[in-house]
């Protein structure tokens, strides 16, 4: 792996990100707080969206 090969997966996951962020914008508030699988307790899609986030930063 070389330098050109990591700038294209951070590339890559700018624009995944974007491309998810807005998407979100097509949700209203109740969908993106409710749970996704409340019988298993899963994550809503705010909480997921942090996750994701959190280990970018």
């Amino acid at each position: 792996m070389n330098i050109q090969d990591i700038l294209l997966i951070y590339e890559y996951n700018y624009w995944a990100n974007q491309r998810v962020l807005a998407q979100c914008k097509n949700v209203t508030l109740e969908q993106f707080i409710a749970a996704a699988e409340p019988q298993r307790g899963s994550p809503n899609l705010r909480s997921a969206r942090q996750s994701v986030f959190s280990k970018e930063i």
